[in-house]
């Protein structure tokens, strides 16, 4: 069987340690950032993570919940004020197989303030069907305060039950603007359905956050049937909406297409247009992002800050760039700083970076979030011995200069790699051959002693995923 790198973007991610090389020696190393900035691991331990959620003014006690981390294979993480990480809640997505690693699992987190309830969007397989689904789950908590437990769930699904989902461009992030809750589906590889109303695929939906029932006021709405798509569609025409985010009285988005990417404002009954072409994802956008950058999360920092001025009232979008690259690339892998007016809503000046990733390894920046006047980021992919990824936190700090300064990124490194065609029984050679670690130890212990590798329906399956070869990939 050959596979194409290209088509199937595998990453594989060693175990790895490294022999003179410390954590900040490391921190140093992997991301640059601008002057005035300082990194350092806020926390670790996550395995493929996808996003975070602080929790607003949640009191000092140790003890207490400060933010949730979702991971893409189906577990809810909380962390501690005093740094611990316990798992909230796991495997809440149903037949999901720990030992397959794709696209498809948890996506979206949305913390509901007024009722300490944490909404998770997440794809599924249906196990009658064997097609991917779309859902949500909804933890409470029985006094209305943010726990390390959810006391009960609800989990809704009824409405995308008819529609086929894929492991790519699934169910995304959602958002809670007062008694509603928006959540962003993509297309699923169906690119008809974007302009469909009769479909959720390619759309925002906005439901009641406490009944879980269509608006009447929503555009589209005719009836109150659970399962009728055009009942919750506040606006469509997107291909894959992965940043969402309200501020003041508007809902801004990001999304990704082949050659461009779009940051633009969420509007009632809007067409978005997207018709599967790069014309289709420039249309009613605020700003086009090209080459793409394959952009993701996005925050918000408003004039309440303590940072310097030139910093304020600014969006902060995460790309994940060039997805198929070891290195830093020549598209993204960083936080962009966008100058954005809410009140003109215009664009002020072009983006610029203040966050990028520098290291020479795989990695995908996916999660950005800002919370007393501090940012915390992370990326997906495995960094450290146990496969877990840290959290970063990016703190202003005057007089302060960072080892890996942004302007002073690395522009001699060439981490591009040819697109080729590879046998399936060499992928491991074909690694060992073409990873180029300074300063790390490669070791793959992978087959004779932890079993075999079977590629099936451009799946990965591996007998445990605490092997000591870990491999994931993306359509």
């Amino acid at each position: 069987m050959r596979l194409s790198i290209y088509k199937l973007y595998i990453f594989l991610i060693a175990f790895t340690f490294s022999i003179n090389l410390s954590a900040d020696e490391m921190l140093t190393k992997n991301w640059s950032t601008l002057k005035n900035f300082k990194i350092t691991v806020d926390n670790s331990g996550f395995i493929l993570p996808t996003t975070m959620a602080f929790i607003p003014n949640n009191n000092n006690e140790p003890k207490s919940p400060n933010y949730y981390v979702l991971e893409l294979g189906g577990n809810l993480k909380v962390v501690l004020n005093n740094g611990d990480v316990l798992d909230y809640y796991r495997n809440f997505i149903p037949n999901k197989n720990p030992e397959t690693m794709d696209q498809s699992g948890a996506a979206g987190i949305c913390l509901d303030h007024e009722t300490a309830s944490i909404f998770v969007t997440y794809a599924y397989d249906d196990i009658d069907t064997g097609e991917k689904r779309n859902a949500f789950i909804k933890f409470n908590h029985n006094n209305n305060e943010f726990g390390i437990k959810p006391d009960n769930n609800q989990i809704f699904e009824r409405l995308f039950l008819n529609e086929k989902s894929h492991s790519a461009h699934q169910i995304g992030p959602c958002v809670i603007d007062g008694e509603f809750i928006y959540i962003a589906v993509g297309y699923g590889l169906d690119k008809s359905e974007a302009q469909n109303i009769n479909s959720t695929l390619g759309s925002l939906i906005r439901l009641n956050k406490n009944t879980l029932k269509a608006p009447k006021d929503n555009p589209f709405y005719i009836d109150d049937d659970k399962s009728t798509a055009q009942d919750f569609i506040w606006a469509y025409g997107f291909r894959n909406i992965f940043g969402l985010l309200k501020v003041k009285d508007s809902i801004y988005f990001t999304q990704n297409g082949g050659n461009i990417d779009s940051f633009g404002l969420i509007e009632k009954g809007k067409n978005y247009l997207w018709d599967g072409t790069d014309n289709g994802i420039a249309s009613n956008s605020e700003y086009i992002f090209t080459p793409s950058q394959g952009l993701v999360s996005l925050i918000y920092v408003d004039k309440d800050s303590d940072l310097p001025k030139e910093f304020l009232n600014k969006f902060y979008i995460v790309s994940t760039g060039a997805t198929g690259e070891y290195g830093p690339g020549d598209k993204g892998k960083s936080v962009w700083i966008l100058d954005y007016d809410i009140v003109k809503k215009e664009v002020i000046s072009p983006p610029k970076e203040f966050v990028k990733f520098t290291g020479e390894n795989l990695q995908l920046p996916v999660e950005i979030d800002f919370k007393d006047n501090n940012f915390y980021f992370f990326g997906i992919m495995p960094e450290n011995n146990d496969y877990s990824t840290n959290i970063y936190k990016v703190s202003f700090e005057k007089n302060f200069t960072h080892s890996n300064l942004i302007d002073e990124y690395y522009l001699n490194i060439n981490q591009k790699e040819d697109l080729i065609q590879i046998e399936s029984t060499s992928i491991i050679d074909y690694y060992i051959n073409n990873l180029r670690y300074r300063h790390l130890i490669v070791i793959f212990l992978i087959s004779t002693i932890f079993g075999t590798i079977f590629i099936v329906n451009e799946r990965i399956f591996l007998p445990s995923i605490k092997s000591s070869g870990f491999l994931f990939f993306l359509n």
